[in-house]
């Protein structure tokens, strides 16, 4: 063979080579930019939605707006995406959101998809879970964790009300003062004793409770998925990788997108997990 056949061969195979690393490149910028597209387009939605989420707060309690917060979120991310007027494009698309929670500040509800039988055949409808209260128990009481330094306790024993399975709403740190001193001698390094053990207890036991319900939702929806011909698996994300510990806000909306197939990326799962604080607007109690 001559040199310049030789020349020929690998300038040739080069350009095979150089090709396929410039389309590789292609698609990898083109799937950056979709994905930052997209979390513009989630961000904007959440952020919309969490003006629609807390009517007021009178001092007594949230009035909580969940459906009106998840049509908002949807209504702005459909419109984003050009698909306000393709029915089956919102469905395909919710397919990708397995759970969105809403967090008050005792405890929280869970948007998730079921299935349901009807005379058309099995539909998806999305339904929220009753409160799921962040609570913790020992052998003294049972404690909610609620507004700021509030708790409500069951009294296990009678220390600290006087009779067994009494309910006591209170500020924790009454629990160090002189009326209590039974408790404060049986309990010892009790978490209601201590600004700091409860501030790690109360944070604790958030998380905790979010993802236990959240990582259970999510893999009930994979089943789902599994007939609808989405081939992702569904999984809630570490809270405390994804920023999430010591962050849940009193109220807030939480947002897993998980799976939603990147065009331009050639199919590229997109994911993103959201939790952010809502707007709360205070009035007068009437």
């Amino acid at each position: 063979m001559k040199l310049s056949q030789y020349i020929l061969l690998f300038l040739s195979i080069a350009a095979v080579f150089l090709g396929a690393a410039d389309s590789g490149a292609r698609i990898l910028q083109a799937g950056i930019t979709e994905k930052l597209m997209m979390d513009e387009y989630v961000g904007q939605a959440a952020d919309d939605a969490l003006k629609q989420l807390v009517i007021y707060d009178d001092g007594g309690g949230a009035v909580i707006e969940k459906e009106a917060a998840v049509d908002r979120f949807f209504l702005s991310l459909f419109s984003s995406l050009a698909i306000l007027d393709d029915g089956a494009a919102r469905a395909k698309l919710m397919q990708y959101i397995p759970v969105m929670a809403v967090t008050d500040y005792d405890g929280f509800y869970i948007r998730y998809a079921r299935e349901k039988e009807g005379t058309d055949g099995v539909t998806l409808e999305y339904v929220w879970t009753d409160k799921q209260y962040y609570t913790v128990e020992d052998e003294w009481a049972a404690c909610r964790f609620e507004k700021d330094n509030t708790v409500l306790l069951c009294d296990k024993t009678g220390i600290l009300t006087g009779t067994v399975s009494k309910s006591v709403r209170l500020d924790y740190r009454e629990l160090s003062g002189s009326a209590y001193e039974r408790f404060q001698k049986a309990a010892g390094e009790h978490f209601l004793l201590s600004e700091e053990a409860f501030r790690a207890e109360k944070r604790n036991t958030i998380t905790r409770k979010l993802e236990e319900q959240l990582r259970y939702y999510c893999t009930a929806h994979n089943r789902i998925a599994r007939k609808l011909g989405i081939g992702y698996e569904f999984a809630f994300p570490d809270m405390d990788a994804a920023g999430g510990e010591r962050a849940v806000p009193d109220i807030g909306l939480l947002i897993v997108f998980q799976g939603y197939p990147l065009k331009d990326a050639g199919g590229i799962p997109y994911e993103r997990f959201l939790l952010s604080g809502a707007y709360i607007k205070k009035t007068q109690k009437e």
